[in-house]
């Protein structure tokens, strides 16, 4: 039992690749929530999150920073 992981483990090489890998395989999932107003919190999908980080990318490369 020392040895047997708890649940399985995915190879990650970066944190990009952790990102697009995980948006990938849970698209339609919560990534995480968002408190709206006072009481309710609404879930932003992974599928949402990359569209996010993606945006950012794109911004960040049009003023010269890349990676």
């Amino acid at each position: 039992m020392k040895n047997k992981p708890y649940y399985e483990v995915r190879e990650v090489r970066d944190l990009k690749q952790l990102l697009e890998d995980s948006c990938r395989i849970y698209k339609d999932r919560p990534a995480y929530y968002v408190k709206r107003n006072t009481e309710n919190y609404i879930p932003i999908l992974y599928s949402e999150l990359k569209e996010d980080v993606d945006a950012l990318r794109n911004c960040t490369n049009r003023f010269g920073i890349k990676r």
